[in-house]
């Protein structure tokens, strides 16, 4: 990021006050990517709405700011201004609106903090949105058939997705467990940045994961009580609560490399153990630099943007559609 284009919250807030057109202001180029595409689909071009992400505003000296709070800060700064009409902040849900006892339950009543200019997802982060398996299966298949090209695709594609569906639901329940547990002991970004290749197997049979040991002895032991301990949760709640309090980054991780290594295990039975290994590598590379953006192309595409769905809310909210 080139350090020159950086800004006050002040200075970015006169920013809105000028600007020619409606602002939203939102984490990072996830969520830009898919409100830009959410635009596209409601017919709002280049040139009817400015949308900027946080990477803009500096914290303070001495303060470092995550991107959520700096869209917090700007927003309070225009919320009490007169041209506060033509201003929207869009942020990550995060944890807040969920109760966590012996279940999960979603208690939000309705997207926004505090005022009517700052809105939040529907669940977790922007990647909630996607955790559909009909959304998901397309680009998965349309992404591995890709990497395949052989005379064997059919089988190993189909098997797949077969198997995945049939754990998808394990999958996000792990994924909500584990981000709940990390979030207990301060770990969440270190566990979004952990590699799980290795730990995570799903066969026709069976699912298995554990804690990459990435984390020192102490806190791994942590973790993975933790782990124990909100997988009863998730047992006992709705699954679509526990879908919506999953962590998303943390979740789209897990799909993709649970998605893998289902190919690389339904590959071993037409080839080597050594060629697998490399199909499942190739697959999930794959996945990890294609699978967001067109996984956002075709949820825009797909989803009745009519209804209350926070992205398409912003461009309503701004005046831009009816």
């Amino acid at each position: 990021m080139d350090l020159t284009f950086q800004m006050t919250y002040n200075e970015l807030a006169t920013e809105v006050k000028f600007s020619t057109m409606p602002y939203i202001l939102l984490e990072g180029p996830d969520d830009k990517r898919l409100l830009e595409l959410v635009g596209e689909q409601m017919g709002i071009g280049d040139g009817r709405v400015t949308i900027e992400t946080a990477a803009r505003p500096k914290s303070d000296p001495g303060q470092v700011k995550g991107n959520r709070d700096k869209v917090l800060i700007v927003s309070e700064l225009v919320a009490s201004e007169q041209h506060r009409y033509k201003f929207i902040g869009f942020v990550d849900r995060e944890f807040h609106g969920f109760e966590f006892f012996d279940t999960i339950q979603d208690v939000m009543t309705n997207n926004f903090i505090d005022s009517d200019r700052i809105l939040m997802t529907l669940g977790h982060s922007i990647e909630n949105y996607l955790f559909s398996f009909d959304l998901l299966s397309v680009v998965l298949e349309d992404l591995t058939r890709g990497v395949l090209r052989s005379e064997i695709e059919d089988v190993i594609v189909n098997k797949s997705l077969l198997i995945m569906e049939e754990n998808f639901s394990k999958v996000l329940a792990i994924a909500c467990a584990l981000g709940l547990a990390a979030r207990d002991h301060g770990l969440l970004r270190q566990v979004r940045k952990a590699n799980y290749r290795e730990h995570l197997r799903i066969t026709e049979r069976k699912l298995l994961f554990s804690v990459p040991p990435h984390f020192g002895p102490e806190l791994n032991r942590k973790l993975s009580d933790g782990l124990d301990d909100w997988l009863r949760v998730t047992k006992n709640s709705d699954p679509h609560s526990v879908m919506k309090a999953c962590d998303g980054h943390l979740g789209f991780l897990l799909i993709l490399v649970a998605f893998s290594e289902v190919v690389g295990a339904v590959s071993r039975a037409f080839l080597s153990k050594s060629k697998a290994r490399q199909l499942k590598n190739s697959v999930f590379n794959v996945l990890e630099a294609h699978s967001y953006p067109q996984l956002a192309r075709r949820w825009a595409e797909t989803t009745n943007l009519s209804e209350n769905h926070a992205p398409s809310e912003c461009f309503r909210l701004l005046g831009l559609v009816a």
